[in-house]
């Protein structure tokens, strides 16, 4: 006959917190993700229709681009870019 191990109920109980924290952290970064492509996407279409002055600015988020900044060679730093 098997002997069958069981977690007391602290343990089970603590288990089952980090897996719905887990859980909130998975949705967390979909959604980064969501909005990291979408801000990628839009830098893409930008460089692909020759708008390398506004590669600077990221769409959603305001975030400072220093890449994009280098991108479109201006000598004039954009607001977003100081």
């Amino acid at each position: 006959m098997l002997k069958v191990v069981r977690l007391t109920s602290s343990e089970e109980s603590t288990i089952a917190d980090l897996d719905e924290e887990s859980a909130a952290e998975w949705a967390r970064a979909d959604v980064l993700e969501r909005e990291l492509a979408t801000d990628a996407g839009g830098l893409v279409d930008r460089f692909i229709a020759g708008d390398l002055a506004r590669l600077c600015y990221r769409a959603s988020s305001g975030v400072k681009s220093v890449v994009g900044h280098l991108a479109c060679r201006c000598t004039i730093r954009h607001a977003l870019c100081k």
